[in-house]
């Protein structure tokens, strides 16, 4: 079964020529210059538990402090051979403990009022995570 082992929100994400990715910037909340607005930020997530042997699917939602969905990805698929390409020695990892990076940006974004919103993270539809970020308009 998946497992959310980490995850931030930052500004930007980047991968680097030896395939690590990089969270630019990492935030635990965003203070913006006003409200509403369109705004671009980036997630990164460490899921556990893929077994590499099947195609997986991952889904991002963002929901506001009222619980409306600002932001659903929808589901986008893992193809396994990607787990495999992440965990370049499949035979020294437990089929438990073999996982994925995933890194996105998400552009201009529509944020419309201040308050804590919550991210839900699924795999293959059963979700695996909840990761709370406050949004706040400098005063």
């Amino acid at each position: 079964m998946a497992t959310l082992d980490g995850f931030v929100y930052c500004m930007r994400t980047e991968q680097n020529k030896d395939g690590t990715t990089s969270a630019i910037d990492i935030r635990y909340a965003l203070v913006l210059d006003f409200l509403p607005t369109a705004f671009t930020f980036g997630i990164v997530a460490c899921i556990n538990g893929l077994d590499g042997i099947t195609n997986h699917a991952f889904r991002y939602r963002l929901i506001d402090g009222d619980d409306a969905e600002v932001y659903d990805t929808q589901d986008i698929e893992i193809p396994y051979i990607q787990i495999k390409k992440d965990n370049p020695r499949p035979h020294a990892v437990p089929a438990n403990d073999d996982g994925i990076t995933i890194s996105m940006m998400f552009n201009n974004v529509i944020l419309k009022k201040q308050g804590r919103y919550k991210t839900e993270i699924y795999v293959d539809g059963q979700q695996i995570g909840v990761r709370t970020i406050f949004i706040v308009e400098k005063s």
